[in-house]
């Protein structure tokens, strides 16, 4: 290929280089005129993930040495990250936005600066000189706040707006799409828990709020999902993530990996709660009810939109009950509550990718190809999920309607006011807890479909192997279950309605305790109603 013109991205976290890839890139590949390469500025204390990013996205690499060594050349070198090393690259410079806007101060080697990130003098100049061609800017807000950090700045800024939000808002209508893909049945809400990193982050400064919201939400009516500042990751490392999150993550809290994936997932929340890092910001444009865990107010500037927001959301009483505050917060929320603060950030004229895609092409000195560029959705989100294999479901009577409550077992488990001897444990084949194991009520076979002949076989097992425990129940290959009481024979149960299978055993336990047998049965698992047909089998 004839290639005429080079763009270099310049990667120095996880966070900036997850822009240029899925944001910026997309702009430039579809035009054979333009070669697109990266290197990898390893200035940064938060870079160590990006090669490992970089290499899984294939993509042509020119070692830092090689890029800063004065015979490589390019047209172009964009950034997502403000830094003076820029001035070691060639080609004319663009510097862009990680973030929603720049609402944090810098933080140096020495600590937290009295600059705004990405709009401080020490990032943007080099004595008298100003580094980048031109700085792109989110919104108004931020080129106010250049204008009064770094004046010499502005005539190189322009307002294009945010693609990460056109993106997000051009994926509404896949909302569904993503709450299937993350296991988020319609009518759950689905919380997103939301931290960036520091020591004024929400997993720092409460790493149990994901249990404790575990232990206290109904699991078949809310789903947990964690999103992790990429620096976290970074600083961390995966294990230790995984590590302190274990017993959420055991208990079925999604964990969704460091580079795209937190996008969608937004996108398929029903409320997010939050400290000051930028996934909140992008949750409350998009309408969503906001909770703040925690917030910094040494690291975000007084005035900016992210103080604003802060200030206009509620946070989280820790004496009040945390489903109450939920379920208010999503009751009482109006979706355009905060756009206001947000659009001040976040341009919202739209057209983002298209005025970005301009600036590049006239910084390259090329007419843009004939065909527009049409923003492409989110893509299906990553995600590290293990359904929990055990739980205690509450049986109760709503409406004179037999309800049954599932809450994942965790170590801050609630009885939330019941007395212990009216909760039934159920523990699935895969729990590795042996003890959880001989002391269920219940125990069930989900991993995948059995045949009528397996299930019958694998419960005949269980019934010697585990001698305490009254029913054994599994899941067919036609999506039945198949459920064996001892005493009381097999049963087909099959409905029209997705079956949660510890919540149908569960209740089909319940049921025989008290009368005996077993018949079609109206069933509410958390927030929906659904029939049960059941059908008795011949031993």
């Amino acid at each position: 290929m004839n290639t005429v013109r080079s763009v270099l991205f310049v990667c120095r976290t996880i966070q900036s280089t997850a822009r240029l890839l899925f944001d910026v890139m997309p702009l430039l590949v579809e035009d054979s005129r333009i070669q697109v390469l990266f290197t990898v500025d390893e200035s940064s204390a938060f870079g160590d993930g990006v090669p490992r990013l970089l290499d899984h996205e294939q993509v042509k690499l020119i070692p830092w040495s090689v890029a800063t060594g004065g015979r490589f050349d390019c047209d172009v070198t964009v950034s997502a990250s403000a830094n003076r090393s820029l001035a070691l690259l060639p080609g004319r410079k663009l510097v862009m936005a990680h973030g929603a806007g720049a609402h944090k101060y810098r933080v140096s080697v020495d600590g937290t600066e009295e600059a705004v990130s990405s709009l401080s003098p020490k990032q943007l100049m080099v004595g008298d000189e100003l580094l980048p061609s031109t700085i792109t800017l989110a919104g108004p807000d931020q080129l106010q706040r250049l204008a009064d950090s770094c004046p010499a700045a502005v005539p190189a800024a322009e307002v294009v707006g945010d693609v990460c939000a056109e993106r997000m808002e051009l994926s509404l209508p896949h909302r569904a799409r993503y709450r299937h893909h993350l296991g988020v049945a319609p009518e759950q809400r689905l919380i997103v828990l939301s931290s960036t990193w520091g020591p004024d982050s929400l997993l720092s400064r409460d790493p149990t709020l994901s249990t404790r919201l575990l232990s206290r939400l109904p699991a078949n009516e809310y789903q947990l999902a964690f999103v992790l500042n990429p620096n976290g990751w970074d600083k961390h490392s995966r294990p230790n993530v995984h590590g302190w999150q274990e017993t959420a993550i055991r208990a079925g809290m999604r964990m969704i990996p460091p580079h795209e994936g937190w996008r969608a997932t937004v996108v398929a929340s029903d409320l997010a709660i939050v400290d000051h890092g930028s996934v909140g910001f992008y949750a409350a444009h998009l309408g969503r009810p906001l909770l703040f865990g925690t917030f910094s107010d040494s690291e975000v500037p007084v005035n900016s939109p992210m103080a604003r927001l802060a200030a206009a959301a509620p946070f989280i009483d820790p004496d009040t009950d945390l489903v109450s505050q939920i379920e208010s917060a999503c009751r009482n929320h109006d979706p355009g509550r905060y756009r206001t603060i947000t659009e001040s950030a976040l341009d919202p004229t739209g057209s983002a990718g298209e005025r970005m895609r301009a600036v590049l092409y006239r910084l390259l000195d090329l007419d843009p190809m004939s065909t527009a560029y049409p923003p492409r959705p989110l893509p299906l989100p990553d995600v590290d999920h293990s359904p929990a294999t055990a739980c205690h479901v509450y049986p109760v009577v709503s409406d004179g309607v037999p309800t049954m409550i599932k809450f994942p077992i965790t170590t801050t488990h609630a009885a939330r006011g019941r007395p212990y001897r009216d909760r039934i444990l159920v523990v699935d084949a895969a729990e590795p807890d042996e003890h959880q194991r001989h002391s269920a009520s219940v125990i069930t076979w989900t991993e995948s479909g059995l045949s009528v002949r397996e299930a019958s076989h694998w419960i005949d097992e269980q019934l010697t192997s585990y001698p305490g425990t009254s029913v054994f129940a599994a899941r067919l290959l036609d999506e039945r279950i198949m459920v064996r009481s001892r005493g009381h024979g097999r049963f087909l149960i099959g409905s029209d309605s997705r079956l949660d299978i510890a919540v149908v055993a569960a209740a089909a336990r319940q049921i025989l305790l008290e009368t005996d047998s077993l018949t079609s049965l109206t069933l509410r698992d958390g927030r929906r109603i659904i029939d049960l047909n059941i059908k008795g089998l011949v031993d």
